[in-house]
């Protein structure tokens, strides 16, 4: 059973690892890059953002995400 709740944390540390890689590429890309971002930007942030804080995820990401989030809209086209 330990070894079950090892790989069942070890697994939710891995992927918040990825949503929080993935928060800091948006920013980098969306807020230090571009100034903007579209509305799909901003629903893939805000999806990507949730996953992240529910599996305990806060902190530097909630920033990222803020930041994010605080961009105007434009469209892509």
């Amino acid at each position: 059973m330990r070894a079950l709740v090892r790989t069942n944390d070890a697994q939710q540390d891995g992927i918040r690892t990825l949503l929080r890689n993935e928060l800091v590429r948006l920013h980098r890309d969306l807020v230090e890059a571009q100034g903007w971002c579209t509305l799909e930007d901003k629903e893939y942030a805000e999806r990507t953002y949730i996953a992240y804080h529910e599996l305990g995820g806060n902190g530097t990401g909630t920033v990222l995400y803020e930041d994010i989030m605080a961009l105007p809209i434009k469209d892509n086209g």
